[in-house]
């Protein structure tokens, strides 16, 4: 069964997680904007990242969130890159996760990047294929569980 993001009015009904590899030269579709979160990550290579009118190059370790409602699009030009997309609603987030960002709410409503240590990546590659994995073989349960795993990878 191929995992897709599914969408009820153009809204997501729950965290979505697509781990993939992309070769260089992989094009994805244009500039596009949904009205959810989007938070990259890239465990392996680099890709070139395009937000409204600021380029990224994001590589092993980086996070990139992309609130809602912002035009973006990704250009792989550096050979395979490894990347994880995690699509989710500010809803999928507890308020006591939230209060503890820095700017509390206001942190979610701008583009961030974030270099992961390596001595942490390890864990935060465990947490993504468990992710991973629990969308593929998603069941009943599968809502609840991404809900927390995303908790936990926040807190991580």
């Amino acid at each position: 069964m191929k995992n897709e993001i599914r969408t009820v009015s153009g809204e997501i009904t729950r965290v979505h997680v697509d781990r993939k590899t992309r070769e260089a030269g992989c094009v994805m579709r244009g500039h596009h904007y949904h009205p959810y979160y989007e938070l990259a990550y890239i465990e392996h290579g680099s890709c070139r990242f395009f937000i409204e009118d600021t380029m990224f190059d994001l590589h092993d370790g980086d996070f990139l969130l992309i609130p809602p409602q912002v035009f973006h699009f990704t250009r792989y030009l550096f050979g395979s890159c490894l990347r994880c997309g995690i699509y989710f609603r500010a809803g999928d987030l507890e308020s006591e996760l939230i209060s503890h960002f820095p700017d509390g709410a206001d942190f979610l409503s701008q583009v961030r990047i974030f270099q992961v240590p390596t001595d942490a990546r390890r864990e935060i590659g465990r947490i993504i294929m468990r992710m991973a994995a629990e969308d593929r073989g998603f069941d009943e349960r599968s809502p609840l569980m991404l809900r927390l795993q995303l908790q936990e990878l926040l807190r991580s």
